[in-house]
């Protein structure tokens, strides 16, 4: 994983990332845009890099 610090070797921790998921549909009913919301922090904490 690349950090500002740079890169964070592998941790072999098993961890949970909550997210959530917006899609945008058009008209056609297909899928026209989608936004992701990550935890990064928690998942940060959860390798112990904070």
């Amino acid at each position: 994983m690349l950090m500002p610090t740079g890169q964070v070797p592998p941790t072999g921790y098993r961890i949970s990332i909550p997210m959530a998921v917006s899609s945008r549909v058009g008209e056609d009913e297909l899928i026209v845009g989608e936004h992701r919301y990550d935890d990064l922090m928690g998942m940060a904490l959860q390798l112990g890099l904070v």
